[in-house]
């Protein structure tokens, strides 16, 4: 899997899978590990692109309420560790010519949380969701 061919292909056989979040979440944390944030990246940044195309999302997210609940878990994973990653990178931004960078990694992991607290707020039986009832 050196190549992007290996990598297209995997990401072909996922979207066609319709893969739970967390197979995706697993890819893109073996890259990161292997080194490869880019990949980290393109990997969750295509699920989150498919998701949006019509009836994907559905199909995703199963039928029964523990499908369901899996397939938020996964996506809650998902916006945490792209969140994580883009604080990571604004830390890294230590120059004053990085300063307009390390407030757009600011904002996007806020982004990523917020669409992470989103995720908990409709899915789970929690106190953050019941604050908001």
């Amino acid at each position: 899997m050196k190549g992007s061919a290996g990598v297209d292909a995997i990401l072909q056989i996922l979207q066609a899978e319709f893969a739970l979040p967390d197979v995706w979440a697993d890819l893109a944390e073996a890259y990161y590990c292997k080194g490869r944030p880019d990949l980290f990246r393109e990997v969750l940044r295509l699920l989150l692109e498919g998701l949006l195309e019509e009836g994907v999302k559905e199909e995703m997210e199963g039928h029964t309420e523990a499908q369901k609940r899996q397939f938020a878990m996964g996506l809650l994973r998902v916006y945490n560790m792209l969140g994580a990653q883009a604080t990571l990178e604004a830390i890294k931004c230590k120059h004053a010519e990085d300063e307009q960078r390390r407030m757009e990694l600011w904002d996007t992991a806020k982004r990523d949380f917020d669409l992470a607290d989103t995720v908990v707020q409709y899915a789970e039986p929690t106190l953050l969701n019941k604050g908001w009832m």
